[in-house]
């Protein structure tokens, strides 16, 4: 109630001096463009088009640069379901559509497990495009010629996964990337409290030579039906970057899933 007598003079204001108002919007507008230009992304750019791949997509409307979205944009955080999941694939796969570049930085919420948002989607981003600047944070990258065609995942291991127990996980190249996916079947109680509340909440615990924190990072089942990156390890952005080079990365060789609503799944997930 402290802030109505500000919010009915700014509502008269709009009202009665719209001219003023839309003078104050305009330098405003101004000003974030001005703070956040990035003059060497529109000059690598140009009038090529672009996706962001995050959740700041404001940087590359505020660079006037040509902001091409895939279907289920706005933010990789939110692509919940494996029908979402499969038309941003879709998008990126082919090139008559995806746009010439992408801009990246790598960001999640509640502390999520980050290569789960829009995973197949930035799968499909590592093999077709690659890195050709950094700034701010943030990568960029330029599709790949359009004759490489992407390898096509193999199967390595299907096995029951327990909670609380530590899971190894086989070694690949380093120039590969490990893939995971999860059946995550909840009992007849999980899905009844899912229907009238919600699922019981999940977490991941991971290690690996460079990543031995023991930090929680909370994964939803719909995310991670299909595959998603699970080594190299990434947290950050530089962690993709890495990625790229010799060493491959931030490796994982095992991990663990941690509920504190353990009798809601089924005992074979």
């Amino acid at each position: 109630m402290q802030r109505l007598p500000g919010v009915i003079s700014q509502n008269a204001r709009q009202i009665f001096q719209p001219r003023s108002h839309h003078e104050d919007l305009a330098s405003r507008l101004a000003e974030a463009r001005d703070h956040y230009r990035l003059p060497r992304l529109q000059e690598l750019i140009g009038s090529g088009s672009v996706d962001f791949f995050g959740s700041e997509h404001g940087y590359l409307l505020l660079n006037g640069l040509n902001y091409t979205p895939r279907p289920m944009g706005g933010g990789s955080f939110n692509v919940f379901t494996p029908s979402l999941q499969r038309a941003n694939v879709d998008f990126v796969e082919n090139a008559e559509v995806s746009p010439d570049h992408y801009l990246v930085n790598l960001e999640t919420i509640d502390n999520r497990f980050i290569a789960q948002d829009d995973g197949p989607a930035l799968r499909s981003l590592i093999q077709h495009y690659q890195p050709v600047d950094m700034t701010q944070g943030m990568l960029l990258f330029s599709r790949l010629p359009r004759t490489v065609e992407a390898p096509r995942p193999r199967e390595l291991e299907s096995r029951p996964v327990r909670f609380e127990e530590w899971i190894p996980v086989p070694s690949v190249a380093d120039d590969e990337l490990l893939l995971v996916s999860f059946e995550l079947p909840l009992t007849l109680w999980g899905r009844t409290r899912e229907f009238f509340y919600k699922p019981p909440m999940l977490f991941s615990v991971f290690s690996g030579p460079e990543v031995n924190d023991g930090n929680l990072h909370r994964m939803l089942p719909s995310m991670v039906s299909n595959p998603v990156i699970l080594s190299p390890f990434l947290d950050t952005t530089v962690d993709l970057l890495d990625a790229f080079q010799p060493a491959g990365g931030k490796q994982i060789h095992q991990f663990q899933l941690k509920s504190p609503l353990p009798g809601l799944w089924r005992e074979e997930a």
